[in-house]
């Protein structure tokens, strides 16, 4: 029995004959790592269940958990300072000195302060008591007014305000139309053209408040306004390129310039010309072709030859 299996085929012998290069090349490519799947959890939310990613579950858990952990500190702080806000009022030191609130040295002071003060109240007579609860409460209702009469000033100069910047609204708004229908064209009130009305007119009010001359209308503040943001306008134009005055100026107004250039060169002109009618010397009758005969005629009739 022969045993076939040390004995190399011809096959094996040429791929051993040949370089590992090359078997190399000729395997595939290793595919590429797969991404894991997502893994998803049903959860019960408000009756209806859902699937939902794990890692939004597990986050979602955490950011709850720390919440509570978050409120369950708060409360307790605010539990431990409710406590000695009644500890305080209600003069028990001890507990104080327990928190570390004050010192026991500050608790003992505070004591006999207080001690002091309840033993000179209980000796005085019941009239010199009745007085200070008087004042007492006279000073509390003296603050309680104070507070109420702040409260009303400040509504009322609220008001006032509202008011007044109605009225600063409706005179400036009055007062550009006015100069819309002066100028003869349609003018929009800007912000800027706004501020600059109010800001004059406030400048004219406090000259008239120091004894000065008498403030400005609104109408003039306007008109004045107005003259101003033309001369910044002119001079920005003046000093523009004509490549940037074609950016600013839009194809309606550049047509419309045109069309004001040529009727102003066109009012310029002599009517005959504008009109398209010949002048004098064109509206002249030529003289008609005279023969050589009619020309001799006409000598020997001008000289008395015939």
């Amino acid at each position: 029995m022969t045993d076939t299996s040390s004995a190399p085929t011809d096959s094996s012998t040429q791929n051993a004959g040949q370089p590992a290069s090359s078997s190399a090349d000729s395997s595939p490519p290793s595919p590429e790592p797969a991404e894991p799947a997502v893994r998803m959890v049903k959860v019960k939310l408000d009756g209806q269940e859902l699937d939902l990613p794990e890692d939004r579950v597990v986050a979602d858990y955490q950011l709850r958990e720390v919440s509570n952990k978050r409120f369950q500190e708060a409360a307790k702080l605010r539990a431990e300072a409710d406590r000695l806000v009644g500890a305080l009022k209600k003069g028990d030191f001890a507990q104080l000195v327990s928190a570390g609130v004050i010192t026991p040295e500050e608790a003992r002071q505070a004591s006999e302060k207080h001690l002091t003060e309840y033993i000179q109240w209980e000796q005085l007579p019941d009239a010199e008591k009745a007085r200070l609860v008087a004042e007492q409460e006279r000073d509390q209702a003296r603050a309680q007014l104070e507070q109420m009469n702040a409260r009303e000033r400040q509504a009322e100069i609220a008001r006032i305000n509202d008011i007044a910047a109605r009225e600063v609204d409706q005179e400036v708004t009055a007062a550009v139309n006015e100069l819309r229908e002066t100028i003869g064209y349609g003018i929009e009130a800007t912000p800027e053209l706004v501020h600059e009305i109010c800001r004059m007119r406030i400048a004219a009010l406090e000259v008239e408040m120091e004894g000065g001359e008498p403030a400005m209308p609104t109408k003039k503040a306007a008109e004045v306004a107005y003259q101003r943001q033309l001369r910044l306008v002119k001079e920005l134009l003046n000093k523009a390129p004509p490549n940037v005055l074609r950016q600013l100026l839009s194809k309606d107004v550049l047509d419309a310039l045109r069309e004001h250039d040529v009727q102003d060169a066109l009012s310029q002109m002599p009517n005959r010309i504008r009109d398209g009618r010949p002048t004098d010397a064109s509206a002249r009758k030529r003289p008609e072709p005279v023969s050589n005969d009619g020309l001799f005629a006409r000598l020997d009739r001008k000289y008395g030859l015939v």
